[in-house]
């Protein structure tokens, strides 16, 4: 299998699992979030709202630049050398 068409596979998976997962941190006008049901619709504090949109995107950025070269997940002050640890 190609790198591409494994991310491809992955990316839909993550679409999927957000979907599934996180319905009550969609927007409140989402057809898809749901009937609230008091007392055991989980309520997101904070205002977290996002749909598998923002998911993927997140997921699809990391360990990627424009140029296809690694990014680290934190830096040490040195762009240069990320530092993953």
């Amino acid at each position: 299998m190609e790198s591409e068409e494994l991310r491809s596979q992955i990316l839909k998976m993550v679409r999927e699992y957000s979907r599934r997962s996180h319905r009550s941190n969609r927007a409140g006008d989402d057809p898809q979030k749901g009937e609230f049901i008091p007392g055991k619709t989980p309520v997101p504090y904070a205002g977290r709202v996002f749909s598998e949109d923002e998911v993927e995107a997140a997921v699809g950025l990391v360990g990627r630049r424009s140029d296809g070269a690694f990014v680290g997940i934190c830096h040490d002050g040195d762009d240069e050398r990320p530092n993953v640890g």
